[in-house]
């Protein structure tokens, strides 16, 4: 598996005290995001969902995203994480 990218939350209007904290506070640098989390086949996904069963994972938005399937796991500490996988 390949990690892409880690997008950090934030509620509506709160960029710009995240950028603060990460970017100003932490030293952190922001870049654009990309396109896609992907996984490289979307055989991969159920194993995956399967190993990570016991962190909340959610199927909810698994046929959301075009072209693509996915699903959201959270972290140990309530953060998502996205897991994308294009569709033949």
């Amino acid at each position: 598996m390949r990690l892409h990218h880690v997008q950090v939350s934030c509620p509506p209007g709160g960029e710009a005290a995240a950028r603060r904290f990460y970017v100003g506070a932490l030293g952190m640098s922001e870049v654009p995001k990309p396109a896609a989390l992907v996984v490289d086949d979307d055989a991969e996904l159920e194993p995956l969902a399967e190993r990570l069963s016991a962190y909340d994972v959610s199927w909810a938005e698994r046929h959301t995203f075009d072209g693509h399937q996915r699903f959201h796991v959270h972290d140990p500490h309530g953060n998502r994480v996205e897991v994308l996988a294009v569709s033949p």
